[in-house]
């Protein structure tokens, strides 16, 4: 297993952060924050949505395909436009395309045209990602830099479990096209913040050359290739069954006596339990590791998905339930960028987290394709459930297959 050491590149000592490097990383926070609950708006609606276009079950699947097309899109172009023109004015570029479109995407009225704008919506919510967690990794101290990647990019539970409670209410108050205006509006209320305080730290002559040479083969070269290939397959995985659930439980919870408008609370419950997760993680990541950790919430996710399939519970117990699935799953979502974090040295770090992302959404493609082609063929959501503990088993074997590497090294 590849691990960097940062004592020797990094600009920063091993102390705390000061009160610069704090405000940095809550900026970077509420940027993923604001992309978690962009990229999920369209599971939040597709209930209403569906109802309202006299949709049939599985039929708007198309947009949520096309919403992590997009962002795999803009993982992958991420590392070479940072190149181009920084991360500051790629991050600032990418918020101003996301919140514009997704305004737009307010107005549509049909399937293929919302289709082709989450597409183009995604890019930029996907450029975003890497550049922001970079940056928050590079202005954080080499002891907090794993809690600080964790806190970051628990952003986008964070929006996911925010996004699905505003979302019911916003649907509820105002139909569900208020959904991508408000989530349009809060991107761009962050540019001006990002455009004054998001600059960068001069890169030591190593790290800019790294920068400027790397590419996708780097992740494969110096003893690289194992890490690459577990932080590949794990980003795989649990982006797979994260998406599957995160853009069909609205859908779902029908089956379990929610109404349409209730539906999102679904979503809200599954980021909520993300958020958790990350929170439990935050504290203790330093002493046990990332892997060891997400194994115990992987567990917990299996026992949850065990409970949703045979149990007849309470609606609230059922919300209870799918956050225990979404504290195992968004754990491991995180865990594959905080493995990158530590994993690739300063010079590799904007591409390998790119490139994590990249095949995690690939996932997140295959994830609710495979919902929707279920759905359609009107498999039980129970069966579903359950059916998911067989990739959540596959998460704990590379997470322990991580950690041994990481051992013998």
């Amino acid at each position: 297993m590849y691990f960097n050491s940062e004592q020797s590149i990094s600009p920063l000592s091993a102390k705390s952060p000061d009160r610069r490097q704090w405000a940095i990383c809550f900026l970077c926070f509420l940027i993923i924050v604001v992309d978690g609950l962009d990229t999920s708006s369209i599971a939040y609606v597709a209930p209403v949505l569906s109802e309202a276009w006299g949709l049939g079950k599985g039929a708007i699947a198309p947009a949520f395909t096309c919403t992590s097309v997009g962002a795999v899109l803009g993982y992958l172009l991420s590392g070479r436009l940072v190149r181009q023109f920084g991360r500051r004015h790629l991050i600032a570029m990418s918020i101003a395309i996301f919140g514009t479109l997704s305004i737009c995407t307010a107005y549509v009225d049909s399937l293929s045209i919302l289709s082709l704008l989450r597409l183009l919506t995604a890019i930029g919510l996907g450029c975003t990602v890497p550049a922001v967690i970079s940056f928050a990794a590079d202005h954080s101290t080499d002891n907090h830099r794993a809690s600080i990647t964790i806190a970051v990019t628990t952003g986008l539970s964070f929006g996911a479990a925010a996004g699905g409670v505003l979302s019911s209410y916003l649907i509820g108050h105002f139909g569900w096209r208020s959904v991508f205006i408000s989530g349009g509006v809060l991107a761009l209320v962050l540019l001006p913040f990002v455009w004054k305080h998001m600059y960068e730290t001069s890169y030591p002559s190593r790290d800019r050359a790294g920068i400027e040479k790397a590419d996708f083969t780097s992740l494969f070269r110096d003893g690289a290739a194992s890490a690459t290939s577990l932080i590949w397959l794990l980003a795989f995985v649990s982006f797979l069954v994260t998406y599957l659930f995160m853009f069909w439980v609205p859908t779902m919870l029908a089956s379990f006596g929610f109404s349409p408008t209730q539906a999102p609370l679904g979503s809200g419950a599954f980021g909520l339990g993300g958020v958790t997760g990350n929170l439990v993680l935050l504290p203790l990541v330093r002493r046990f590791g990332p892997q060891r950790l997400v194994i115990a919430m992987s567990l917990l996710a299996i026992c949850c998905l065990g409970g949703l399939a045979f149990g007849d519970f309470h609606a609230t117990v059922v919300l209870l339930l799918i956050a225990g699935v979404g504290a195992g799953m968004v754990t491991a979502c995180v865990s594959q960028s905080t493995l990158a974090v530590l994993c690739y040295p300063r010079g590799l770090r904007i591409i390998g987290l790119g490139s994590a992302a990249a095949v995690g959404r690939l996932g997140s493609v295959v994830g609710p394709a495979i919902g929707g082609a279920l759905m359609a063929n009107e498999i039980a959501p129970r069966m579903i459930m359950l059916a998911a503990c067989v990739p959540v088993l596959l998460v704990i074997l590379i997470l322990a297959a991580s950690w041994k590497a990481e051992r013998r090294t």
